[in-house]
């Protein structure tokens, strides 16, 4: 799915759009003039169909040479050893999630109980991947006309790392699970997820500018991000509980 000349949704599940397997996240993809640069990798059931609907997009898929994991939970991180070998893309991860990748520990994945809830099949495993290069925020990379800052934003998940990319002067956020459409967190009932880091974390977002968010789930936002983001940040102020997507 094209949804502006840069950025392509190729990767969705039924939290979103249903494009690809059921329990992939969004995985989407950023042209620019040196190739492109994926964001998030799916559960990694059915990787095929994410590559399927790059070339349906008239794209190379040998044409993606990075996968930046915006944290390693299984919807999004799980496809990279498939994207990696088929692909030859390199692998980007938050430093603090890398041994989850590494290593496919269940319990750090909290594979066991979201296998419970029927968020993933019976018999699911983590795909097991090394990851190229260990995050931890504050890193910047340019790529042809691309630039990119990546800034660490625990919350959902300790790991939980934005994404801010420049391209033909937009500021373009891929926020993963940190902060989705409207100003909505996400939280989960398993370790790492705290309301704690998200008051800690969300405030590296304001100010940015962003024209348009790419979370990890429902809609995205294609301008006037930046209210978005800041909705959250002022629902942080309070005593109650802010808005969330669960």
């Amino acid at each position: 799915m094209k949804i502006t000349d840069d950025v392509y949704l190729v990767g969705s599940g039924r939290s979103g759009f249903s494009m690809t397997h059921k329990c992939d996240c969004h995985v989407y993809l950023l042209k620019g003039s040196e190739g492109c640069i994926m964001f998030d990798a799916g559960v990694g059931l059915e990787v095929d169909r994410i590559i399927g609907t790059i070339l349906s997009d008239g794209l190379d898929p040998e044409s993606v040479g990075h996968v930046f994991i915006t944290h390693v939970h299984s919807d999004h991180a799980g496809g990279s050893a498939e994207l990696r070998e088929k692909l030859g893309a390199q692998i980007h991860v938050p430093k603090s999630g890398a041994h989850l990748l590494r290593t496919g520990d269940e319990e750090g994945l909290s594979l066991p109980v979201a296998r419970a809830d029927g968020v993933y099949p019976e018999d699911y495993t983590f795909p097991k991947c090394e990851p190229d290069t260990e995050l931890e925020g504050g890193e910047t990379f340019t790529f042809g006309d691309i630039s990119l800052r990546a800034i660490h934003t625990p919350g959902h998940s300790a790991d939980s790392m934005c994404y801010l990319a420049e391209v033909n002067g937009k500021r373009i956020l891929f926020s993963g699970d940190v902060v989705l459409h409207e100003g909505l967190l996400l939280f989960l009932n398993c370790p790492g997820s705290t309301m704690e880091g998200f008051r800690g974390s969300m405030s590296k977002l304001g100010g940015l500018g962003i024209d348009m968010l790419m979370p990890g789930h429902g809609a995205f936002v294609l301008s006037g991000a930046q209210e978005h983001v800041e909705k959250a940040i002022e629902a942080l102020k309070h005593l109650a509980p802010p808005p969330a997507m669960w």
